[in-house]
Protein backbone atom coordinates (compact mmCIF):
# COMPACT_ATOMS: atom_id res chain seq x y z
CA UNK A 1 0.00 0.00 0.00
CA UNK A 2 1.42 3.11 -1.33
CA UNK A 3 2.49 6.02 1.69
CA UNK A 4 -0.56 8.68 0.40
CA UNK A 5 -3.05 6.00 0.84
CA UNK A 6 -1.66 5.00 4.17
CA UNK A 7 -1.72 8.32 5.53
CA UNK A 8 -5.40 9.02 4.24
CA UNK A 9 -6.62 6.36 6.01
CA UNK A 10 -5.15 6.72 9.52
CA UNK A 11 -6.39 10.58 8.93
CA UNK A 12 -9.73 10.00 7.73
CA UNK A 13 -11.76 11.70 9.71
CA UNK A 14 -9.28 14.48 10.05
CA UNK A 15 -9.66 14.88 6.21
CA UNK A 16 -13.07 14.66 5.91
CA UNK A 17 -13.34 17.36 8.46
CA UNK A 18 -11.27 19.45 6.64
CA UNK A 19 -13.17 19.24 3.15
CA UNK A 20 -16.23 19.89 5.19
CA UNK A 21 -15.06 22.63 6.48
CA UNK A 22 -13.49 23.73 2.99
CA UNK A 23 -17.06 23.18 1.34
CA UNK A 24 -18.76 25.68 4.04
CA UNK A 25 -16.61 27.99 3.59
CA UNK A 26 -17.60 28.03 -0.26
CA UNK A 27 -21.28 28.59 0.28
CA UNK A 28 -22.03 32.32 0.71
CA UNK A 29 -24.10 31.45 4.20
CA UNK A 30 -23.70 32.77 7.83
CA UNK A 31 -24.23 29.50 9.43
CA UNK A 32 -25.16 29.14 13.09
CA UNK A 33 -26.57 26.32 15.62
CA UNK A 34 -29.02 27.06 17.82
CA UNK A 35 -31.23 25.68 20.71
CA UNK A 36 -35.25 25.80 20.37
CA UNK A 37 -34.80 28.66 22.74
CA UNK A 38 -32.72 30.86 20.04
CA UNK A 39 -29.65 30.78 21.88
CA UNK A 40 -26.77 30.23 19.51
CA UNK A 41 -24.87 27.33 20.81
CA UNK A 42 -22.00 27.44 18.23
CA UNK A 43 -21.49 30.39 15.17
CA UNK A 44 -19.64 27.70 12.55
CA UNK A 45 -19.44 30.69 9.69
CA UNK A 46 -19.82 34.06 9.41
CA UNK A 47 -19.33 36.11 6.44
CA UNK A 48 -16.81 38.90 6.63
CA UNK A 49 -18.52 42.59 6.44
CA UNK A 50 -22.06 40.72 6.97
CA UNK A 51 -25.09 42.93 6.85
CA UNK A 52 -26.85 40.03 8.65
CA UNK A 53 -25.42 39.59 12.06
CA UNK A 54 -24.77 42.18 14.60
CA UNK A 55 -20.76 42.83 14.55
CA UNK A 56 -19.36 41.09 17.90
CA UNK A 57 -21.84 38.29 17.52
CA UNK A 58 -20.89 34.96 19.01
CA UNK A 59 -21.70 31.76 20.85
CA UNK A 60 -24.25 32.65 23.77
CA UNK A 61 -25.27 35.41 22.15
CA UNK A 62 -29.35 35.52 21.11
CA UNK A 63 -30.23 34.70 17.30
CA UNK A 64 -33.23 37.46 17.96
CA UNK A 65 -30.50 40.33 18.42
CA UNK A 66 -29.98 40.05 14.73
CA UNK A 67 -33.62 40.45 13.93
CA UNK A 68 -36.57 43.33 14.45
CA UNK A 69 -39.65 42.24 15.81
CA UNK A 70 -42.02 41.34 13.41
CA UNK A 71 -38.89 38.64 12.13
CA UNK A 72 -38.88 37.18 15.29
CA UNK A 73 -42.10 36.54 15.91
CA UNK A 74 -42.07 34.29 12.99
CA UNK A 75 -38.61 32.96 13.73
CA UNK A 76 -39.47 31.72 17.20
CA UNK A 77 -43.03 30.16 15.72
CA UNK A 78 -40.98 28.26 13.47
CA UNK A 79 -38.46 27.17 16.13
CA UNK A 80 -41.57 25.96 17.98
CA UNK A 81 -43.34 24.04 15.49
CA UNK A 82 -40.09 22.56 13.87
CA UNK A 83 -40.16 19.65 16.35
CA UNK A 84 -42.88 18.21 14.91
CA UNK A 85 -41.25 19.02 11.60
CA UNK A 86 -38.34 17.11 10.81
CA UNK A 87 -37.65 18.34 7.14
CA UNK A 88 -35.83 21.54 6.84
CA UNK A 89 -37.31 25.32 6.27
CA UNK A 90 -37.00 28.01 4.24
CA UNK A 91 -38.22 31.15 4.73
CA UNK A 92 -37.11 34.93 3.47
CA UNK A 93 -37.45 37.70 5.41
CA UNK A 94 -36.85 41.55 5.58
CA UNK A 95 -34.61 42.85 7.71
CA UNK A 96 -34.35 46.71 6.48
CA UNK A 97 -36.89 47.98 4.23
CA UNK A 98 -35.10 51.52 3.79
CA UNK A 99 -31.99 49.76 2.90
CA UNK A 100 -33.69 47.01 0.78
CA UNK A 101 -31.84 44.02 3.12
CA UNK A 102 -33.20 40.85 2.79
CA UNK A 103 -32.65 37.27 4.17
CA UNK A 104 -33.46 33.90 3.28
CA UNK A 105 -33.19 31.59 6.52
CA UNK A 106 -33.08 27.55 6.39
CA UNK A 107 -33.70 25.84 9.79
CA UNK A 108 -32.17 22.40 9.58
CA UNK A 109 -33.20 20.26 12.94
CA UNK A 110 -29.97 18.43 14.03
CA UNK A 111 -32.05 16.68 16.82
CA UNK A 112 -34.81 17.63 19.19
CA UNK A 113 -32.95 20.38 20.80
CA UNK A 114 -30.94 21.79 18.08
CA UNK A 115 -30.99 23.36 14.76
CA UNK A 116 -28.62 24.22 12.00
CA UNK A 117 -29.56 27.80 10.26
CA UNK A 118 -28.12 29.23 7.30
CA UNK A 119 -28.72 33.06 6.66
CA UNK A 120 -28.13 34.12 3.33
CA UNK A 121 -27.99 37.66 1.80
CA UNK A 122 -30.44 37.69 -0.82
CA UNK A 123 -30.72 41.54 -0.98
CA UNK A 124 -29.60 41.74 -4.75
CA UNK A 125 -31.49 39.10 -5.98
CA UNK A 126 -34.57 40.81 -4.68
CA UNK A 127 -33.43 44.12 -5.75
CA UNK A 128 -33.19 42.41 -9.26
CA UNK A 129 -36.49 40.88 -8.77
CA UNK A 130 -38.14 43.92 -7.74
CA UNK A 131 -36.37 46.05 -10.59
CA UNK A 132 -37.67 43.33 -12.85
CA UNK A 133 -41.52 43.91 -11.30
CA UNK A 134 -40.96 47.52 -11.63
CA UNK A 135 -39.73 47.08 -15.30
CA UNK A 136 -42.79 44.86 -16.30
CA UNK A 137 -45.32 47.13 -14.62
CA UNK A 138 -43.49 50.29 -16.35
CA UNK A 139 -44.02 48.56 -20.12
CA UNK A 140 -47.28 46.89 -19.16
CA UNK A 141 -48.37 50.90 -18.52
CA UNK A 142 -47.35 51.88 -21.28
CA UNK A 143 -48.52 48.68 -23.15
CA UNK A 144 -51.75 49.78 -21.82
CA UNK A 145 -52.19 53.50 -21.79
CA UNK A 146 -50.71 53.76 -25.37
CA UNK A 147 -53.01 55.73 -27.59
CA UNK A 148 -52.86 52.43 -30.07
CA UNK A 149 -54.43 49.11 -30.26
CA UNK A 150 -51.01 46.75 -29.72
CA UNK A 151 -50.52 43.35 -29.83
CA UNK A 152 -47.81 40.82 -28.83
CA UNK A 153 -48.18 37.81 -31.40
CA UNK A 154 -46.27 34.72 -32.22
CA UNK A 155 -44.14 33.41 -35.32
CA UNK A 156 -47.67 32.17 -36.78
CA UNK A 157 -49.13 35.39 -35.49
CA UNK A 158 -51.41 33.77 -32.38
CA UNK A 159 -52.16 36.35 -30.45
CA UNK A 160 -50.51 35.71 -26.79
CA UNK A 161 -51.36 39.62 -25.12
CA UNK A 162 -53.59 42.10 -26.31
CA UNK A 163 -54.14 45.62 -24.68
CA UNK A 164 -57.50 47.33 -24.34
CA UNK A 165 -57.42 49.49 -26.83
CA UNK A 166 -56.80 46.83 -29.39
CA UNK A 167 -60.14 44.79 -27.72
CA UNK A 168 -62.31 47.73 -28.45
CA UNK A 169 -61.04 47.87 -32.16
CA UNK A 170 -61.42 44.40 -32.71
CA UNK A 171 -64.60 43.82 -30.35
CA UNK A 172 -63.56 40.69 -28.75
CA UNK A 173 -62.63 40.44 -25.17
CA UNK A 174 -59.11 39.89 -24.01
CA UNK A 175 -59.98 36.28 -23.20
CA UNK A 176 -61.55 35.99 -26.49
CA UNK A 177 -58.51 36.99 -28.12
CA UNK A 178 -56.05 35.00 -25.90
CA UNK A 179 -58.07 31.53 -27.03
CA UNK A 180 -56.34 31.28 -30.29
CA UNK A 181 -57.02 33.84 -32.12
CA UNK A 182 -54.45 34.87 -34.82
CA UNK A 183 -53.64 39.12 -35.68
CA UNK A 184 -54.01 37.14 -39.55
CA UNK A 185 -58.15 36.94 -39.05
CA UNK A 186 -58.48 40.67 -38.62
CA UNK A 187 -57.39 41.59 -42.45
CA UNK A 188 -58.46 41.74 -45.60
CA UNK A 189 -57.25 38.92 -47.66
CA UNK A 190 -55.62 41.80 -50.08
CA UNK A 191 -54.02 42.86 -47.47
CA UNK A 192 -52.86 39.56 -46.01
CA UNK A 193 -49.53 39.89 -47.81
CA UNK A 194 -48.09 42.36 -45.66
CA UNK A 195 -48.79 40.35 -42.47
CA UNK A 196 -47.15 37.12 -43.65
CA UNK A 197 -44.21 39.20 -44.75
CA UNK A 198 -43.62 40.00 -41.45
CA UNK A 199 -44.30 36.84 -40.15
CA UNK A 200 -41.52 35.21 -42.16
CA UNK A 201 -39.00 38.11 -41.48
CA UNK A 202 -39.57 37.01 -37.50
CA UNK A 203 -38.83 33.96 -38.25
CA UNK A 204 -35.76 34.45 -39.88
CA UNK A 205 -34.77 37.99 -37.92
CA UNK A 206 -35.68 35.97 -34.55
CA UNK A 207 -33.57 38.12 -31.70
CA UNK A 208 -32.63 40.78 -33.64
CA UNK A 209 -33.80 44.37 -34.01
CA UNK A 210 -36.24 45.97 -36.75
CA UNK A 211 -39.59 47.45 -37.31
CA UNK A 212 -41.81 48.85 -39.71
CA UNK A 213 -44.99 49.85 -40.86
CA UNK A 214 -47.83 49.32 -43.38
CA UNK A 215 -51.14 50.71 -43.90
CA UNK A 216 -54.02 47.76 -43.72
CA UNK A 217 -57.70 47.38 -43.36
CA UNK A 218 -58.58 45.73 -40.25
CA UNK A 219 -62.26 43.78 -39.88
CA UNK A 220 -63.92 44.29 -36.86
CA UNK A 221 -66.10 41.89 -34.96
CA UNK A 222 -69.21 43.15 -36.57
CA UNK A 223 -67.49 43.20 -39.99
CA UNK A 224 -66.59 46.89 -39.92
CA UNK A 225 -63.70 47.73 -42.10
CA UNK A 226 -61.76 49.84 -40.41
CA UNK A 227 -58.34 51.95 -42.19
CA UNK A 228 -55.43 51.15 -40.03
CA UNK A 229 -51.63 51.88 -40.00
CA UNK A 230 -49.63 49.11 -38.51
CA UNK A 231 -46.65 49.93 -36.87
CA UNK A 232 -44.70 46.11 -35.98
CA UNK A 233 -41.29 45.25 -34.66
CA UNK A 234 -39.77 42.29 -33.39
CA UNK A 235 -39.32 41.75 -29.74
CA UNK A 236 -35.52 41.36 -29.12
CA UNK A 237 -34.19 38.42 -28.15
CA UNK A 238 -37.25 36.41 -28.69
CA UNK A 239 -39.25 34.54 -31.27
CA UNK A 240 -42.34 37.17 -31.01
CA UNK A 241 -43.59 40.55 -32.39
CA UNK A 242 -45.64 43.50 -31.27
CA UNK A 243 -47.67 45.28 -33.28
CA UNK A 244 -49.84 48.75 -33.21
CA UNK A 245 -52.37 49.73 -34.49
CA UNK A 246 -53.50 53.19 -35.35
CA UNK A 247 -56.60 53.98 -36.86
CA UNK A 248 -57.02 56.17 -39.25
CA UNK A 249 -60.58 55.92 -40.69
CA UNK A 250 -62.20 58.96 -40.23
CA UNK A 251 -58.35 60.29 -41.67
CA UNK A 252 -59.01 58.14 -44.54
CA UNK A 253 -62.35 59.37 -45.07
CA UNK A 254 -61.59 63.13 -44.52
CA UNK A 255 -58.62 62.49 -47.49
CA UNK A 256 -60.96 60.94 -49.77
CA UNK A 257 -63.62 63.91 -49.43
CA UNK A 258 -61.36 66.30 -49.81
CA UNK A 259 -60.22 63.91 -53.14
CA UNK A 260 -64.16 64.05 -54.29
CA UNK A 261 -64.76 68.13 -53.68
CA UNK A 262 -61.44 68.63 -55.66
CA UNK A 263 -63.10 66.92 -58.61
CA UNK A 264 -66.92 67.00 -57.82
CA UNK A 265 -69.44 69.85 -57.00
CA UNK A 266 -70.63 69.54 -53.67
CA UNK A 267 -74.26 70.78 -54.65
CA UNK A 268 -75.32 68.77 -57.30
CA UNK A 269 -72.93 65.79 -57.33
CA UNK A 270 -71.60 67.15 -60.80
CA UNK A 271 -67.91 67.33 -61.86
CA UNK A 272 -66.60 70.55 -61.37
CA UNK A 273 -65.16 73.82 -62.88
CA UNK A 274 -61.49 72.04 -62.53
CA UNK A 275 -62.06 68.72 -63.42
CA UNK A 276 -63.74 70.07 -66.78
CA UNK A 277 -60.85 71.65 -67.64
CA UNK A 278 -58.65 68.88 -67.16
CA UNK A 279 -60.41 66.63 -68.67
CA UNK A 280 -61.15 69.00 -72.21
CA UNK A 281 -57.46 69.36 -72.14
CA UNK A 282 -57.04 65.25 -71.90
CA UNK A 283 -60.11 64.59 -74.58
CA UNK A 284 -58.37 67.17 -76.71
CA UNK A 285 -56.76 64.68 -79.10
CA UNK A 286 -57.34 63.84 -82.59
CA UNK A 287 -59.63 60.48 -82.28
CA UNK A 288 -62.01 63.03 -80.46
CA UNK A 289 -62.51 65.43 -82.93
CA UNK A 290 -65.11 67.07 -83.87
CA UNK A 291 -64.96 67.46 -79.56
CA UNK A 292 -67.92 69.80 -78.93
CA UNK A 293 -68.78 71.93 -75.94
CA UNK A 294 -72.01 72.39 -74.58
CA UNK A 295 -72.32 75.69 -72.09
CA UNK A 296 -75.74 76.26 -70.37
CA UNK A 297 -76.89 79.26 -68.39
CA UNK A 298 -80.48 78.45 -66.11
CA UNK A 299 -82.78 80.98 -66.73
CA UNK A 300 -84.73 82.45 -63.86
CA UNK A 301 -82.26 82.13 -61.24
CA UNK A 302 -82.29 85.68 -59.78
CA UNK A 303 -86.04 85.39 -59.59
CA UNK A 304 -86.42 81.79 -57.85
CA UNK A 305 -83.55 83.34 -55.29
CA UNK A 306 -85.52 86.25 -54.77
CA UNK A 307 -88.84 84.99 -54.75
CA UNK A 308 -88.50 81.45 -52.83
CA UNK A 309 -84.76 81.82 -51.29
CA UNK A 310 -81.60 80.58 -51.47
CA UNK A 311 -82.42 76.96 -50.33
CA UNK A 312 -85.04 76.82 -53.18
CA UNK A 313 -82.55 77.97 -55.47
CA UNK A 314 -80.13 74.84 -54.54
CA UNK A 315 -82.99 72.89 -55.08
CA UNK A 316 -83.34 74.35 -58.50
CA UNK A 317 -80.23 74.29 -59.60
CA UNK A 318 -79.73 70.29 -58.11
CA UNK A 319 -83.22 69.77 -60.12
CA UNK A 320 -81.89 70.96 -63.43
CA UNK A 321 -78.28 69.00 -62.60
CA UNK A 322 -80.48 65.46 -62.21
CA UNK A 323 -82.40 66.17 -65.63
CA UNK A 324 -79.20 67.65 -67.54
CA UNK A 325 -77.70 63.75 -66.00
CA UNK A 326 -80.33 62.57 -67.24
CA UNK A 327 -80.12 63.27 -71.07
CA UNK A 328 -76.51 62.52 -71.12
CA UNK A 329 -74.67 59.09 -71.72
CA UNK A 330 -72.65 57.83 -68.80
CA UNK A 331 -69.47 58.58 -70.86
CA UNK A 332 -70.40 62.13 -71.11
CA UNK A 333 -68.78 64.74 -69.01
CA UNK A 334 -71.14 66.83 -67.11
CA UNK A 335 -70.44 69.34 -65.20
CA UNK A 336 -71.48 72.21 -63.04
CA UNK A 337 -68.95 75.29 -63.92
CA UNK A 338 -70.37 78.15 -62.58
CA UNK A 339 -73.49 79.43 -60.13
CA UNK A 340 -76.11 78.52 -62.54
CA UNK A 341 -73.88 77.24 -65.66
CA UNK A 342 -73.43 74.37 -67.04
CA UNK A 343 -71.01 72.76 -69.48
CA UNK A 344 -71.24 69.03 -71.02
CA UNK A 345 -68.51 67.55 -72.96
CA UNK A 346 -69.48 65.40 -76.39
CA UNK A 347 -66.83 64.08 -77.83
CA UNK A 348 -66.93 62.89 -81.97
CA UNK A 349 -70.05 64.99 -82.16
CA UNK A 350 -70.33 67.57 -84.83
CA UNK A 351 -72.32 71.24 -84.89
CA UNK A 352 -75.70 69.41 -86.28
CA UNK A 353 -75.40 66.80 -83.82
CA UNK A 354 -74.90 68.73 -80.92
CA UNK A 355 -78.22 70.95 -81.95
CA UNK A 356 -79.90 67.70 -81.91
CA UNK A 357 -78.89 67.09 -78.31
CA UNK A 358 -79.67 70.24 -76.93
CA UNK A 359 -83.06 69.96 -78.46
CA UNK A 360 -84.10 66.33 -76.79
CA UNK A 361 -82.15 68.22 -73.32
CA UNK A 362 -84.47 71.50 -73.49
CA UNK A 363 -86.90 68.79 -74.09
CA UNK A 364 -86.67 67.08 -71.00
CA UNK A 365 -85.44 70.18 -69.19
CA UNK A 366 -88.85 72.01 -70.17
CA UNK A 367 -91.20 69.18 -68.57
CA UNK A 368 -89.79 69.52 -65.32
CA UNK A 369 -90.99 72.33 -62.85
CA UNK A 370 -89.88 73.48 -59.71
CA UNK A 371 -92.17 75.39 -57.07
CA UNK A 372 -94.75 75.97 -59.76
CA UNK A 373 -92.36 77.06 -62.16
CA UNK A 374 -90.81 75.33 -65.57
CA UNK A 375 -87.54 74.41 -65.66
CA UNK A 376 -85.38 76.75 -68.27
CA UNK A 377 -81.97 77.13 -69.36
CA UNK A 378 -80.19 78.88 -72.64
CA UNK A 379 -77.94 76.46 -74.51
CA UNK A 380 -74.76 77.37 -76.63
CA UNK A 381 -72.32 74.88 -78.31
CA UNK A 382 -69.16 75.16 -80.26
CA UNK A 383 -66.90 71.92 -81.94
CA UNK A 384 -63.20 71.56 -81.94
CA UNK A 385 -62.32 70.19 -85.17
CA UNK A 386 -58.96 70.53 -85.83
CA UNK A 387 -55.73 70.68 -83.62
CA UNK A 388 -54.99 74.31 -84.44
CA UNK A 389 -57.94 75.23 -83.06
CA UNK A 390 -58.25 76.56 -79.85
CA UNK A 391 -60.04 75.14 -77.22
CA UNK A 392 -60.19 78.95 -75.36
CA UNK A 393 -61.51 80.18 -78.36
CA UNK A 394 -64.14 77.16 -78.82
CA UNK A 395 -65.11 77.92 -75.32
CA UNK A 396 -65.74 82.17 -76.10
CA UNK A 397 -67.50 80.50 -79.11
CA UNK A 398 -69.98 78.10 -76.87
CA UNK A 399 -70.62 80.81 -74.38
CA UNK A 400 -71.34 83.78 -77.29
CA UNK A 401 -74.32 81.46 -78.50
CA UNK A 402 -75.32 81.23 -75.12
CA UNK A 403 -75.53 84.38 -74.33
CA UNK A 404 -77.48 85.32 -77.49
CA UNK A 405 -79.88 82.74 -76.96
CA UNK A 406 -80.86 83.70 -73.82
CA UNK A 407 -80.68 87.47 -74.71
CA UNK A 408 -83.85 86.56 -77.50
CA UNK A 409 -85.50 84.11 -75.34
CA UNK A 410 -85.27 85.17 -71.72
CA UNK A 411 -87.55 88.17 -71.98
CA UNK A 412 -90.49 85.76 -72.64
CA UNK A 413 -89.66 83.24 -70.03
CA UNK A 414 -89.29 86.24 -67.50
CA UNK A 415 -92.29 87.54 -67.80
CA UNK A 416 -93.71 83.78 -68.07
CA UNK A 417 -92.36 83.05 -64.69
CA UNK A 418 -93.83 86.31 -63.33
CA UNK A 419 -97.47 85.35 -64.20
CA UNK A 420 -96.68 81.67 -63.22
CA UNK A 421 -95.54 83.18 -59.95
CA UNK A 422 -98.61 85.49 -59.56
CA UNK A 423 -101.08 82.46 -60.52
CA UNK A 424 -99.63 80.97 -57.92
CA UNK A 425 -100.25 83.86 -55.44
CA UNK A 426 -104.02 83.54 -56.57
CA UNK A 427 -103.83 79.83 -55.81
CA UNK A 428 -102.47 80.06 -52.08
CA UNK A 429 -104.75 82.95 -51.12
CA UNK A 430 -108.55 82.93 -53.44
CA UNK A 431 -109.36 86.03 -52.41
CA UNK A 432 -106.23 87.90 -53.56
CA UNK A 433 -107.21 88.00 -56.97
CA UNK A 434 -110.49 89.40 -56.85
CA UNK A 435 -109.05 92.42 -54.46
CA UNK A 436 -106.05 93.10 -56.97
CA UNK A 437 -108.72 93.76 -59.77
CA UNK A 438 -110.66 95.90 -57.86
CA UNK A 439 -107.61 98.05 -56.79
CA UNK A 440 -106.73 98.36 -60.25
CA UNK A 441 -110.05 99.76 -60.94
CA UNK A 442 -109.80 102.20 -58.41
CA UNK A 443 -106.19 103.07 -59.29
CA UNK A 444 -106.84 103.73 -63.05
CA UNK A 445 -109.90 105.82 -62.42
CA UNK A 446 -107.86 108.10 -59.83
CA UNK A 447 -104.92 107.94 -62.72
CA UNK A 448 -107.11 109.70 -65.07
CA UNK A 449 -108.63 112.25 -62.33
CA UNK A 450 -104.71 112.93 -62.20
CA UNK A 451 -104.71 113.53 -65.95
CA UNK A 452 -102.20 110.12 -66.45
CA UNK A 453 -100.97 109.19 -70.10
CA UNK A 454 -101.94 105.94 -71.53
CA UNK A 455 -98.45 104.32 -70.63
CA UNK A 456 -99.01 105.74 -66.96
CA UNK A 457 -102.75 104.35 -66.45
CA UNK A 458 -101.35 101.13 -67.78
CA UNK A 459 -98.27 101.19 -65.19
CA UNK A 460 -100.79 101.83 -62.54
CA UNK A 461 -103.25 99.19 -63.18
CA UNK A 462 -100.23 96.84 -63.84
CA UNK A 463 -98.57 97.48 -60.14
CA UNK A 464 -102.04 97.84 -58.69
CA UNK A 465 -102.34 93.53 -60.08
CA UNK A 466 -99.02 92.94 -59.08
CA UNK A 467 -98.97 94.89 -55.63
CA UNK A 468 -99.01 91.86 -53.58
CA UNK A 469 -97.16 89.45 -55.51
CA UNK A 470 -94.74 89.39 -52.65
CA UNK A 471 -97.03 87.66 -50.43
CA UNK A 472 -96.57 84.42 -52.25
CA UNK A 473 -93.57 83.88 -49.90
CA UNK A 474 -95.78 83.51 -47.02
CA UNK A 475 -96.23 80.56 -45.53
CA UNK A 476 -99.23 79.07 -42.69
CA UNK A 477 -100.84 82.88 -42.78
CA UNK A 478 -104.64 83.02 -43.62
CA UNK A 479 -104.52 86.91 -44.35
CA UNK A 480 -108.53 86.66 -45.15
CA UNK A 481 -109.53 85.61 -41.48
CA UNK A 482 -111.93 87.28 -38.93
CA UNK A 483 -109.56 88.24 -35.95
CA UNK A 484 -106.49 90.41 -36.07
CA UNK A 485 -102.96 88.51 -36.89
CA UNK A 486 -100.73 88.10 -34.56
CA UNK A 487 -97.11 89.69 -33.69
CA UNK A 488 -95.50 87.24 -36.08
CA UNK A 489 -97.25 87.12 -38.51
CA UNK A 490 -97.80 90.95 -38.69
CA UNK A 491 -93.90 90.52 -39.31
CA UNK A 492 -93.81 88.38 -41.91
CA UNK A 493 -96.23 90.40 -43.46
CA UNK A 494 -94.89 93.62 -43.30
CA UNK A 495 -91.61 91.83 -45.45
CA UNK A 496 -93.74 91.07 -48.69
CA UNK A 497 -93.26 94.78 -50.16
CA UNK A 498 -89.87 94.00 -50.38
CA UNK A 499 -90.11 90.58 -51.67
CA UNK A 500 -92.26 91.95 -54.01
CA UNK A 501 -89.34 94.61 -55.34
CA UNK A 502 -86.63 91.57 -55.92
CA UNK A 503 -89.23 89.91 -57.82
CA UNK A 504 -90.27 92.64 -60.19
CA UNK A 505 -86.67 94.26 -60.42
CA UNK A 506 -85.22 90.48 -61.81
CA UNK A 507 -87.70 91.36 -64.91
CA UNK A 508 -86.25 93.89 -67.56
CA UNK A 509 -89.49 95.14 -68.78
CA UNK A 510 -90.95 95.38 -64.99
CA UNK A 511 -88.38 96.73 -63.13
CA UNK A 512 -88.74 100.04 -63.68
CA UNK A 513 -92.22 99.64 -61.35
CA UNK A 514 -90.54 97.69 -58.52
CA UNK A 515 -90.00 100.95 -56.75
CA UNK A 516 -93.88 101.46 -56.61
CA UNK A 517 -94.18 98.08 -55.60
CA UNK A 518 -91.58 98.67 -52.13
CA UNK A 519 -93.46 101.86 -51.31
CA UNK A 520 -97.19 101.02 -51.58
CA UNK A 521 -97.21 100.43 -47.64
CA UNK A 522 -96.05 103.93 -47.36
CA UNK A 523 -98.02 106.76 -45.41
CA UNK A 524 -98.28 110.18 -46.02
CA UNK A 525 -97.26 110.43 -42.19
CA UNK A 526 -94.18 108.55 -42.04
CA UNK A 527 -96.27 105.51 -40.45
CA UNK A 528 -95.74 103.10 -43.25
CA UNK A 529 -93.19 100.19 -44.19
CA UNK A 530 -90.69 98.88 -44.84
CA UNK A 531 -88.59 102.88 -45.47
CA UNK A 532 -91.15 105.06 -43.34
CA UNK A 533 -91.30 107.18 -46.27
CA UNK A 534 -93.58 110.29 -45.88
CA UNK A 535 -94.99 113.11 -47.93
CA UNK A 536 -93.96 113.71 -51.64
CA UNK A 537 -91.08 111.10 -50.87
CA UNK A 538 -93.26 108.49 -51.38
CA UNK A 539 -93.74 108.06 -55.54
CA UNK A 540 -97.47 109.10 -56.65
CA UNK A 541 -98.77 105.57 -58.27
CA UNK A 542 -97.08 103.93 -54.98
CA UNK A 543 -99.92 106.73 -53.29
CA UNK A 544 -102.72 105.94 -55.41
CA UNK A 545 -102.32 102.06 -55.06
CA UNK A 546 -102.44 102.42 -51.20
CA UNK A 547 -105.22 104.46 -50.90
CA UNK A 548 -107.26 102.11 -53.58
CA UNK A 549 -106.02 99.18 -51.56
CA UNK A 550 -107.40 100.43 -48.32
CA UNK A 551 -110.47 101.69 -49.79
CA UNK A 552 -111.50 97.99 -51.23
CA UNK A 553 -110.63 96.69 -47.50
CA UNK A 554 -113.20 98.81 -45.76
Amino acid sequence: MEKQETFELNNAPLLKEERFRAILEALPDTILIVSRQGVILDCIKSLPRDDILPAGIKAGSSLFVCFNQETNREIKAILAGSSRERDAMIKEFCLDPVRRLYVELRLIPIDSSQYMITLRNISLRRQAQDALKESESFYRTIFETTGAASVIFTLDTAIVDANRQFSQLSGYTNDELLQGMRLEEFFLPEDLTLIGEFGRRIKTQAGQEGSEYHEARFIDRQGQIKHCIVYASVVPGTDKGVASLVDITSRREYEEKIIYYSFYDSLTGLYNRRFFEEELKRLDTMRNYPLTMILGDVNGMKLHNDTFGHQAGDKLLIKMAETIKKGCREDEIVARVGGDEFAIILCNTGSREAEQFVKRLQSLIGAEEINGIQLSISFGWACKNKVADSLDEVYKQAENMMYKHKLYSYPNIRTDNLYSILEMLYDKFPGEKEQSEKVAGLAEMMGKAQGFTPQQLEDIRTVSLLHNIGKVTLSGIDLFKPESLDEIEWIELKRHPETGYRILSSNRKMGRLAEYILTHHENWDGSGYPGGLKGEEIPLPARIVRIADAYTAM
